[in-house]
């Protein structure tokens, strides 16, 4: 749920085949087997995440595991070209803020933050890392900038459609996907562990201009069955 004012990409815009904000991965809610939420550009929105008993509706319940966002990504890069089309994709540069560049302001970037005392770095499940990202990750991420807080941002410029990752495991430090689309950037996912929450908070920002629609956060959870 939000915790504060919600303002959803543009309810009126229709892409390049008629459709209107009604459909797939603009919807929010459930998108097969993740969850998502529009939110219109250059806005930000405080979300509370609560884990609920399957068998007992509204009882909230403390689980461990990982919170995962995917295809972190944004409309256009500071590297772009001024171009409709994308025509060049920047290196992954996370040594600038994830709101400022060197040439144009970024347009339609997605920033998650979350405060870092959600990241379990004293978990009793401590062989495993506190922050899940793949290899070539094209995500950043800062716990430096503002004190108590951790960020995650996209670089990669996106591909339309691809939003869904799929089936997707735990499998030795990182994220492997099962069937996922051939097009679905897999290097576009950050996740970090928690251990023994009921609720978790988080801030998802589209940074830019406000103009235009707007765009999707895409998260799931990976919950351990049990803790030693």
């Amino acid at each position: 749920r939000n915790t504060n004012e919600y303002i959803p990409r543009n309810p009126e815009y229709k892409d390049q085949g008629g459709r209107v904000n009604t459909d797939g991965y603009k919807n929010n809610g459930i998108l097969e087997n993740v969850g998502q939420i529009n939110l219109a550009n250059g806005q930000s929105v405080d979300l509370e995440f609560e884990f609920q008993d399957a068998d007992n509706a509204g009882v909230a319940v403390a689980v461990s595991g990982y919170f995962c966002f995917f295809d972190l990504d944004t409309l256009k890069t500071c590297d772009e070209i001024t171009s409709k089309e994308v025509t060049v994709l920047p290196d992954n540069n996370c040594a600038t803020s994830p709101t400022t560049c060197t040439t144009a302001g970024p347009y339609g970037r997605d920033v998650v933050r979350f405060p870092t005392s959600q990241i379990a770095t004293d978990s009793v499940i401590d062989e495993y890392p506190d922050i899940l990202r793949a290899t070539n990750s094209l995500v950043c991420m800062d716990d430096q900038t503002v004190e108590g807080e951790t960020s995650f941002w996209g670089t990669k410029a996106y591909l339309q459609g691809v939003d869904n990752p799929g089936n997707f495991e735990f499998d030795n430090g990182a994220l492997k996907f099962t069937s996922a689309s051939t097009n679905f950037p897999q290097n576009t996912y950050a996740c970090y562990d928690f251990e023994n929450k009921k609720v978790l908070t988080h801030t998802y920002e589209v940074v830019g201009e406000q103009k235009g629609t707007g765009r999707n956060l895409v998260f799931s959870a990976l919950l351990w069955i049990c803790v030693p």
